[in-house]
């Protein structure tokens, strides 16, 4: 069914397609749980939120004292695993599988546009692939979320079905 070499193309777009959506997914959950741990640690080491009435109950001491060391095991955690640093490196990855996809998208209209795949555009496509080595060089994530990554490949799949290529004739 996919014989044609122009299913190259369409087959990285995808590719590039699903990880954009992935690295964005894994970029916004990083970034929330960064504001989330950022707000728990300011509001313990504000002496304004220390002193409301509710902290001076014996409920509200034991929450306070509960909050003081669940941001103090944060800050340890954010020392050790560099958040910021892991939120950096997602960016860069998402800015690739961004910049990439583009390409692949604008090769896929030209291909369209022009009614064929021909020893230029596949030189084009050559071009694209050698800047993709540089992004999966730059990957860093050992863990895969599975679900994130089936949600991605369905979205993929709804924007993207077989039909909607355009296959030149040999």
């Amino acid at each position: 069914m996919h014989e044609h070499p122009v299913w190259h193309v369409y087959d990285e777009l995808c590719t590039a397609k699903l990880n954009l959506y992935y690295y964005r997914g894994i970029l916004g959950r990083a970034r929330r749980w960064q504001t989330v741990c950022e707000v728990l640690m300011a509001a313990s080491g504000s002496t304004g939120v220390a002193g409301l009435w509710l902290f001076n109950t014996g409920p509200g001491a034991v929450v306070w004292k509960a909050l003081a060391s669940v941001t103090a095991l944060i800050a340890v955690y954010q020392s050790v695993t560099r958040p910021s640093e892991r939120i950096r490196r997602l960016e860069t990855q998402t800015t690739g599988w961004a910049q990439l996809e583009h390409s692949l998208a604008d090769l896929r209209r030209r291909i369209h546009e022009q009614g064929r795949y021909d020893g230029a555009l596949q030189a084009e496509l050559k071009g694209i692939l050698d800047g993709k080595l540089s992004i999966i060089a730059d990957v860093s994530e050992t863990h895969v979320d599975d679900a994130m990554r089936q949600a991605c490949f369905d979205q993929v799949k709804k924007e993207l079905p077989p039909h909607v290529f355009f296959v030149p004739e040999s």
